[in-house]
């Protein structure tokens, strides 16, 4: 009786560590977790702060909806 043939995987040679190409070096994996959690509480800290948020925090006392001149601010 014949043996059964073996799969494709079964049949290439494994390869070793050393035949593996370089990982990244470990301060681009330090720093993409440094900026991925820098990420992450600054998204927190918009969602959870509430408060008035947008470009009309910026215009000062005036009512909500007024245009103000470029100009008006300095007179």
């Amino acid at each position: 009786m014949k043996k059964p043939s073996q799969s494709a995987a079964e049949e290439r040679p494994r390869r070793s560590f050393d035949d593996r190409p370089p990982g990244a070096p470990m301060w681009v994996k330090a720093g993409a977790v440094v900026v991925g959690v820098v990420l992450l509480v600054a998204l927190a800290v918009a969602l959870l702060s509430g408060g008035d948020h947008g470009p009309g925090r910026h215009l000062g006392e005036s009512a909500p909806g007024t245009v103000v001149a470029a100009g008006a601010a300095w007179m």
